[in-house]
Order: C-alpha cells, then sequence, then structure tokens
C-alpha cells in the first residue's frame, strides 16, 4: 500500500508565512505521496497569509472570526478526506491548539501516523505522544 500524506494547516494559531513556507518545504522533502495541502482560517486580510497561498498553490478554506471556527471546520476535513483517501498513512498538522486532541488520538488508534508542527514554548502537553517538528529550528534544518 502506497503512503499517502495529508497536511493541515490552523492558520488561526500559525501564522508565520515564513514557517509555513520552511514547515512545507520540509514536508516535502521528509514525506511521500503528499495528497492535500490545505490552509483553514481567518486570513483573507492577511495579504502575507494571501501571497503564500498563491505562492504554495494551497487548498484555501478561509472561516469565519469565532471561537473554534477553524479547529472545527480543520476536523471536518480531515473526516472528509478519509472518506476520500481511507487508506491515509499520515497527517500533518501545523498548530499550537490542543483542541485537536481528541481527532489526533482517533487518527493514532486507527493507525495513522500523526506529525505536529508547533513552536517549543507552544506546544500542548497532548502533543507529546506525537512526532513533534518544531517551527523554531527548521531554518537550520533546511537546506536549499
Amino acid at each position: 500500500m502506497e503512503n499517502k500524506t495529508a497536511v493541515f494547516i490552523d492558520c488561526e494559531n500559525i501564522q508565520d508565512p515564513k514557517k509555513i513556507k520552511l514547515s512545507l518545504a520540509f514536508i516535502q522533502k521528509n514525506y511521500e505521496n503528499v495528497i492535500n495541502r490545505t490552509i483553514i482560517g481567518n486570513f483573507l486580510y492577511n495579504n502575507k497569509i494571501m501571497k503564500l497561498i498563491k505562492s504554495e498553490d494551497l487548498i484555501a478554506i478561509p472561516t469565519k472570526v469565532g471561537e473554534n471556527s477553524a479547529d472545527m471546520r480543520i476536523c471536518w476535513e480531515v473526516l472528509q478526506l478519509l472518506k476520500k483517501y481511507p487508506h491515509l498513512t499520515h497527517l500533518c498538522l501545523m498548530t499550537n491548539d490542543s483542541d485537536y486532541s481528541m481527532l489526533l488520538a482517533l487518527l493514532h488508534k486507527y493507525g495513522i501516523e500523526i506529525t505536529i508542527f508547533c513552536f517549543k514554548n507552544q506546544m500542548p502537553n497532548s502533543f507529546l505522544k506525537y512526532r513533534t517538528v518544531f517551527m523554531d529550528d527548521l531554518a537550520d534544518q533546511i537546506v536549499y
């Protein structure tokens, strides 16, 4: 069975375009068969994020301003993606938000490998059981 990787970016929590771009480069270098790269959040008025979306050819799903609107939409999108690709093997999630803990636990239970991209000083304890890539360190890991 071929590996399939999905990438989701919580733009409500990760808003640094440079770190997102470095994370995407890391994923491209280290993961096979990326079938989905989606950014979700309230970014329509953030010109830097909008430029990133265009330059990286991301699937962009804007949300309204509101508590957990991006979180809920990412959960929904992941579940929809699983219906389309039931043999998904890997999920990369860029976030600092522990609201994803239940979704990640469920995916992990069913054998999907999880990699979290987050900042060291903001990582929730619930992410400790998954592979973590600290966005703070990415510039040191990527050689162009």
